[in-house]
C-alpha cells in the first residue's frame, strides 16, 4: 500500500481538512513536534488503495537570515550586509518542524501540499520540500510525479474534495519572488537600520525607541502618515462669508436655501450680497427638477476593502482584523480572505450560499426575499487571477463566536448577500429659488427602494428629506437671512482606512503585508493610533521621514518600492530572472546606502532640534571607572548608562529596575556596581557596567552579570557565590543573590528558576566547603536571636538545602468534589455561587474511541472538567490545606497539579531526611480518596442496624499515606475523620493491606497492582500509585545522589496511571488500554468472549458504583461477603484480625 504525506500550514487547518477528506474514519497521534498532530487514515490515491498522514507546519519553517559571522553589529560595517552570505534557519528551533516533517516523509511515496494558496504558501511549499524529499521512497520512474500541490480556496466539503481531484504542480516562480523579497528586505532593511539606529542612539537620549529601523515598504507607509501631519502643521486658516437663508411656504413650512456662490472671502463684497438679499422679502421659485438615483450595491468584497472596514466602521486595526479573518477562515466560516479579485466566478453557486444564510436569525428574511425573486447578477469587478472574492462558507451565530470574530462574520455575510441585492433607489428633488439677483437652491431625497441597503443598514439614507410641493414662479416669504463667517479648516490625521487605499494605489506591499507594515510603524514607535483610529506621527517618526527627503527622497517616496513590486510580480509570473532582479535592485541600494552614510549630517541636523543630547539626558546614577565623574542612567527605551565626560555608552539589562549596590566597586576596572531586579518575583543580580559590555574572561559571554563572572577572589563573582547546579536548565548554577536581603534567595544565572531560603537571616554567606554527599558548596546562615530558625539559641549554622518538584499526576481527575464544595464554602462563597459551582462539578459524562469504535458513557464521579479557566483556580482551593503538613522548616510553592518543596538542614543527610517528611505528609494530604472511604466507613458504620451488637470495628485500607495523614492530622478530612472517631464508644482500628485483595468486582486491579510493584511492601515510606506524586524533573548528580527520597515503583508511568484509574473508576484517557499493552484472552468477570480493547470501560462486573455506596449506606448489606474475604485475607497474610 502507497503512503501519502499530506501538509496543511496550521495544525488546525490539518484538523479540519483531514475530517473532511477521512470522512470520520480517522486516528490521531502525536508527532515529534509538540505542536503538530499526525491524522492517519486509509483512501483511494492515484487509482489505488493508500494509507495518508495528514499534518501541518505552524507558517514559514525556515527564515532567511546572516551567517553568525554578520550578526555582530559592533565588529561588521553595515555596508558589508549588501553582499554578506545568508543561510536559511529553522523559524522555530523549539518546534523542531524540519526534524519531524523528515521523520513523517519517511518510507512516504507522495507528498501533497496543503498550503495557504498565496505567495507565502507557495514559499512554504518549497521549504516543506527540501525538508522532505531525501525521507521520501524514490519513484521507480524518474519521470513519475511524487509531489502535488492542491489549490482551493475555501474550508468546504465541496472546495476541499474538488481540489484533491485536481492536484497540480507547486509553482517555483512564485516561491523565487518571496525568495527576492525576502533577501532584499534583509539587505537593505538591516543596513539602513544598523546603520542610523547606532548613529542616532549613540547621540540622543529621549527617542523612546529601542530600534530606528528602515524597510522598503515600512518607510513609505510612515512617509504617507508624516506627510498628511505635514500638510496640517502649514495650514493656516483664512476667514470666508457664507449666506445662510430661510424661507417660508403658505403652510409655514421652513426651508434652508443653499447659496449657489457657496462661499466669499472678501468681507466687504459678502456685505454688499447681504444688504442686497436682506432687502428682498420674496424668493421665486425658478425650476423644479426630479430625477431618480441610484446608489450602486458593493462589489465582491477583497482584502484591502475588509481592512478598510475594519477600520473605519468596526474599530479594529487591520493585523488583528486579518488575525481574525483568518481564524474564521481556519474554522470553515469564510473563504481565504487574502484575494485582490473583486468579481466572483462565472460558476461561482452564489445561489448555494444564499440558501445556506437563509436560516440566519439575522439576515434571514431578506436572504428569502432575494432567492424568491429580487436577487440581480453581481457588479462586474476586477479579477487578479487569485482567489474568489471573500464569502460566508457556512452558517453561524453570535453564540458560536467571540465578539470580534462575530464582527468580521457579520460584515463579510451582509456584503456578500449585498453584492446581489437591487440598487438602492431615491428620489432626488432640487428646487431653484431667485432672491433679487442672487440665486440659491435646494435639495431633498425621498426613497424609493433600500435595495441592498436593507442588509447594510449604515449606507441607508440617514435622514428623508421631503420637500414641499412647489411649482415654478411659486412665491415663498424670506424669514432669514445671515451673512455667517467661517474659517477654512486642516485636513484631518489619516486614518488607517485612508492609509491602506493610499498603500494600495501607490503599490506599497501586498493585500498580506498591508496590515504588517501599518502595524510596524506602531509597533516602533513611529505614528500612534488615536480616537477613530487615526494614525499620528511621533517626533521620531517625523524627523526621519524629513531626514530621508532631505538627504535621498527616494527612500522615502513610494515610487522605488512599486517598481520593486512590480519587478518581483514579473519573477512570480516567470518574465524576470530571479538573481537578476536581486541583484540590479541591491546594486541600485548600495549606491544609495553610501550616498545616506556620506551625508547622514543633514538628518544629524534634524534629530538635534527635536532631541537631548546623551550628555544632558538621565539622572546620575554610578561613577565611572575611568573619569570617576557621575554616569548618567537614560530610562527611556533603550535603557542605557552614559558618561558625558568620556563619551560613552553603555548597554545595561533592560525591563527591570536598577540601582547603585552599596557603592562598591569592581576590582578589574573600578566601576561602580549596579543592582538589576526585574521584580518581587523575578530575578536580581549585580553587575559591573563595564564588564556587562565588555566581558573579562573569555567564558564569560557579553550582557552577564557578576553571577557569571569567573574571577577568583571578587566577593560578587559566581566563583564566590555559586551554590549548586541548577535542575532546572543545562549549564545554569544557582548563585546566592546577596543583595535580596532579607528575602534571600537563589537565581540561576542562566534560566529563570528561582529558591527563596533563609527568610529574615541577617546574613547569609557561601563557604568554602563542600558536601561530601552531593557536592554543593555549604551556606552560612546568621539570624538575630529572637528571629533563629535553628530551634534553640542558635542563631548561626552552616547546612544545605535539599529541593525536589512534584508533578501531581492526574491531580485534576481524581478531586473529591464534595471535599471541595465544603472548601470553597469554608473560605466563604456560598449562594448561587456555590450552586452554580456544584452544578459545573456534576452530571459529567464520558467515552473513548478506539479504531473507530466508541465505548458506552461512562459517569464521572471525582475531578474537575478539563479545558476550562475555572479548573486551575478551583483546584487551588483544593491543595490549599497542603501547608499544614509541612514542618516549619520546609518551603513550598503551590501551582495547582506543580509543587516544589525544600529544606535546609546541616548537611544533606539531615536536609534530606526532614523533606521525606514533610514530603509523606504533602502526599498523604494530596490523597484524598482513602481518607474519604475511610470516612464514609464510619459513617456507615453508625448508620447500620448492626452497630449496637458489634464489639468493635475494623476499617482496612491500602493506603500507608492516608492512615500517616490521620496520624499527623491538619488537614480539614483528617480533622473530621478524627473528631468521629473520638465520638465511638468502641474501639477502632485501622489496619492496612497490601492491595484490593479479593474485593468483587476489583479482580482485574488486583491483577495489575500485583504485577506493578514488588511484594515486599514494607520497604516504602509512601506507595507511589497511591499518592501517585512524581519528580518533575531529576535533580543533577551533583546536587542529590540517588536516594530514596520518592519512593519509586518496578513498574512503567503508563502501568501505574493504570491502576490508579481503576481503583478511582475514573477512565478518562485511553492511556488505561491501548493496543499491545494488555491482552484481552477472555473476561474473568464476564461471559463476553468477543474482546475489544473497549472491554474493561463495558464490563459490568467492573462497575462497582461507588455513588451509590456513598449515597445509600443501607448497602453495606451487599457487600458483607466481600467484608468476610478482606478479613479471610488478612488472617492469612498477618495471622491475625
Amino acid at each position: 500500500m502507497k503512503t501519502v504525506l499530506m501538509i496543511a500550514e496550521k495544525p488546525s487547518l490539518a484538523q479540519s481538512l483531514a475530517k473532511i477528506l477521512a470522512r470520520g474514519n480517522i486516528r490521531q497521534r502525536k508527532g515529534l513536534s509538540s505542536a503538530c498532530a499526525v491524522y492517519e487514515y486509509e483512501d483511494v490515491f492515484l487509482n489505488q488503495p493508500a494509507k495518508f498522514k495528514f499534518t501541518s507546519v505552524c507558517g514559514h519553517v525556515m527564515s532567511l537570515d546572516f551567517i553568525p559571522k554578520y550578526n555582530n553589529w559592533d565588529k561588521v560595517d553595515p555596508a558589508e550586509l549588501f553582499s554578506a552570505p545568508t543561510e536559511k534557519r529553522e523559524a522555530n528551533s523549539k518546534l523542531q518542524i524540519p526534524k519531524f516533517l523528515h521523520s513523517e516523509a519517511r518510507n512516504c511515496d507522495y507528498l501533497v501540499l496543503w498550503l495557504d494558496c498565496d505567495k507565502e504558501g507557495e514559499n512554504i511549499c518549497f521549504e516543506v520540500i527540501n525538508c522532505v524529499r531525501d525521507a521520501m521512497k524514490p519513484p521507480l520512474n524518474r519521470h513519475e510525479q511524487t509531489i502535488f500541490r492542491a489549490r482551493f480556496s475555501a474550508i468546504t466539503e465541496k472546495d476541499i474534495k474538488q481540489a484533491m481531484k485536481q492536484l497540480v504542480e507547486p509553482n517555483e516562480n512564485e516561491s523565487l519572488s518571496v525568495d527576492a523579497r525576502q533577501e532584499l528586505d534583509l539587505r537593505i532593511g538591516c543596513a539602513f537600520t544598523r546603520f542610523q539606529t547606532k548613529f542616532f542612539q549613540n547621540k540622543y537620549g529621549n527617542l523612546d525607541s529601542a530600534l530606528i529601523s528602515y524597510g522598503p515598504c515600512q518607510t513609505p507607509t510612515l512617509g504617507f502618515c508624516v506627510e498628511r501631519h505635514d500638510r496640517i502643521a502649514s495650514f493656516k486658516p483664512e476667514p470666508y462669508y457664507v449666506l445662510s437663508v430661510k424661507v417660508t411656504t403658505a403652510s409655514q413650512k421652513t426651508l434652508t436655501l443653499d447659496w449657489d456662490r457657496i462661499r466669499i472671502f472678501d468681507n466687504e463684497v459678502a456685505n454688499i450680497f447681504y444688504q442686497m438679499v436682506k432687502q428682498k422679502t420674496e424668493a421665486i421659485v425658478t425650476n423644479v427638477t426630479k430625477k431618480e438615483k441610484a446608489k450602486q450595491r458593493p462589489l465582491a468584497l477583497n482584502t484591502v476593502e475588509l481592512m478598510r472596514v475594519a477600520s473605519s466602521g468596526l474599530n479594529m486595526g487591520p493585523h488583528h482584523a486579518m488575525s481574525i479573518a483568518e481564524k474564521l477562515y481556519t474554522q470553515g466560516y469564510i473563504s481565504y480572505p487574502r484575494t485582490e479579485t473583486t468579481s466572483y466566478p462565472e460558476n461561482f453557486d452564489i445561489r448555494g450560499i444564499l440558501q445556506l444564510q437563509s436560516k440566519s436569525s439575522e439576515w434571514g428574511k431578506d436572504v428569502q426575499d432575494l432567492l424568491s425573486g429580487t436577487m440581480i447578477r453581481p457588479r462586474k469587478g476586477h479579477d487578479a487571477g487569485d482567489h474568489p472574492p471573500i464569502t460566508p462558507m457556512k452558517l453561524a451565530t453570535r453564540s458560536e463566536l467571540d465578539a470580534d470574530s462575530w464582527k468580521i462574520y457579520d460584515y463579510v455575510s451582509r456584503h456578500f448577500i449585498a453584492t446581489v441585492a437591487p440598487d438602492m433607489k431615491y428620489i432626488q428633488t432640487v428646487i431653484s429659488f431667485q432672491i433679487g439677483e442672487e440665486t440659491f437652491t435646494c435639495s431633498g431625497k425621498t426613497l424609493v427602494d433600500p435595495g441592498y441597503t436593507k442588509v447594510m443598514s449604515w449606507q441607508a439614507l440617514s435622514v428623508e428629506e421631503t420637500l414641499p410641493d412647489l411649482k415654478k414662479e411659486d412665491a415663498l416669504t424670506v424669514s432669514e437671512v445671515k451673512l455667517l463667517e467661517k474659517q477654512t479648516s486642516p485636513p484631518d490625521y489619516l486614518t488607517e482606512a485612508e492609509l491602506i487605499t493610499l498603500m494600495e494605489k501607490h503599490g506599497i506591499g501586498t493585500d498580506a503585508s498591508i496590515p504588517v507594515h501599518i502595524n510596524n510603524i506602531c509597533q516602533r514607535n513611529y505614528v500612534t493610533v488615536t480616537s477613530g483610529r487615526k494614525l499620528v506621527p511621533t517626533p521620531l517618526g517625523i524627523v526621519l521621514v524629513h531626514g530621508y527627503h532631505k538627504i535621498d527622497p527616494d527612500l522615502v517616496l513610494p515610487n522605488m518600492r512599486s517598481a520593486v513590486e512590480k519587478q518581483l510580480n514579473l519573477i512570480a509570473l516567470g518574465k524576470e530572472n530571479f538573481e537578476s532582479v536581486l541583484q540590479h535592485t541591491l546594486t541600485v541600494f548600495r549606491l544609495k546606502f553610501q550616498y545616506f552614510v556620506l551625508n547622514i549630517a543633514g538628518m544629524d541636523e534634524l534629530f538635534e532640534a527635536s532631541f537631548s543630547p546623551l550628555s544632558e539626558s538621565g539622572k546620575p546614577l554610578s561613577r565611572c571607572g575611568k573619569c570617576r565623574r557621575y554616569m548618567k542612567l537614560i530610562a527611556t527605551k533603550p535603557c542605557r548608562l552614559h558618561c558625558p565626560t568620556c563619551d560613552e555608552t553603555f548597554t545595561v539589562p533592560q525591563s527591570g529596575n536598577i540601582r547603585i549596590y552599596k557603592e562598591l566597586k569592581c576590582p578589574l576596572d573600578d566601576f561602580e556596581l549596579l543592582y538589576y531586579t526585574a521584580g518581587v518575583k523575578g530575578k536580581s543580580y549585580t553587575f559591573c557596567p563595564y564588564c556587562y559590555n565588555n566581558p573579562p574572561f573569555r567564558d564569560m559571554r557579553k550582557l552577564f552579570g557578576c553571577n557569571s563572572c569567573t574571577h577568583p577572589t571578587c566577593p560578587h563573582s559566581l566563583q564566590s557565590n555559586g551554590v549548586s547546579n541548577c535542575s532546572m536548565c543545562e549549564g545554569g548554577i544557582l548563585v546566592l543573590d546577596a543583595g535580596s536581603a532579607p528575602k534571600w534567595k537563589l537565581c540561576c544565572n542562566r534560566c529563570d528558576n528561582i529558591i527563596r531560603l533563609f527568610e529574615d537571616a541577617t546574613k547569609i554567606s557561601v563557604d568554602e566547603d563542600t558536601c561530601k554527599d552531593c557536592g554543593s558548596q555549604l551556606v552560612t546562615a546568621e539570624y538575630k536571636k529572637e528571629k533563629t530558625k535553628f530551634g534553640g539559641n542558635i542563631t548561626e549554622a552552616t547546612g544545605t538545602t535539599t529541593a525536589v518538584f512534584l508533578g501531581i499526576s492526574v491531580a485534576f481527575e481524581g478531586l473529591w468534589r464534595q471535599k471541595l464544595i465544603t472548601l470553597i464554602h469554608i473560605y466563604g462563597i456560598g449562594g448561587r455561587t456555590l450552586i452554580w459551582i456544584n452544578d459545573f462539578l456534576r452530571k459529567r459524562r464520558i467515552r473513548v474511541r478506539y479504531n473507530g469504535r466508541l465505548s458506552r458513557y461512562t459517569d464521572v464521579f471525582a475531578g474537575v472538567p478539563q479545558g476550562t479557566v475555572l479548573s486551575p483556580l478551583l483546584f487551588l482551593f483544593y491543595i490549599n490545606d497542603i501547608h499544614p503538613n509541612f514542618d516549619n522548616e520546609a518551603k513550598a510553592a503551590c501551582y495547582a497539579d506543580d509543587i516544589a518543596i525544600w529544606h535546609t538542614n546541616i548537611g544533606i543527610n539531615n536536609s534530606e531526611r526532614d523533606l521525606q517528611k514533610s514530603l509523606n505528609g504533602t502526599i498523604a494530604s494530596n490523597f484524598t480518596c482513602e481518607l474519604r472511604a475511610i470516612l464514609e466507613a464510619l459513617n456507615m458504620y453508625k448508620a447500620s442496624s448492626t452497630s449496637e451488637q458489634a464489639k468493635g470495628l475494623v476499617i482496612f485500607c491500602d493506603s500507608k499515606a492516608a492512615l500517616q495523614a490521620i496520624l499527623k492530622g491538619g488537614s480539614s478530612i483528617t480533622q473530621e475523620i478524627i473528631s468521629n472517631l473520638q465520638d465511638l464508644i468502641k474501639t477502632c482500628t485501622l489496619q492496612w493491606i497490601p492491595t484490593h485483595v479479593a474485593i468483587a468486582g476489583n479482580e482485574n486491579a488486583d491483577k495489575l497492582a500485583k504485577e506493578a510493584r514488588n511484594l515486599n511492601i514494607n520497604d516504602y515510606n509512601v506507595s507511589i500509585q497511591d499518592a501517585k506524586a512524581i519528580t518533575k524533573s531529576k535533580l543533577r548528580e551533583k546536587s542529590i545522589p540517588t536516594k530514596h527520597l520518592i519512593c519509586n515503583i518496578n513498574a512503567d508511568r503508563s502501568t501505574t496511571k493504570t491502576i490508579a484509574r481503576l481503583r478511582t473508576n475514573n477512565h478518562r484517557g485511553m492511556e488505561i488500554d491501548k493496543e499491545g499493552r494488555r491482552v484481552y484472552r477472555n473476561c474473568d468477570n464476564c461471559t463476553d468472549t468477543q474482546l475489544t480493547p473497549c472491554h474493561i470501560f463495558e464490563c459490568p462486573a467492573m462497575s462497582v458504583n461507588l455513588r451509590e455506596m456513598v449515597v445509600f449506606p443501607s448497602l453495606i448489606d451487599r457487600y458483607e461477603d466481600s467484608i468476610k474475604q478482606i478479613a479471610e485475607a488478612v488472617i492469612r497474610t498477618h495471622g491475625c484480625i
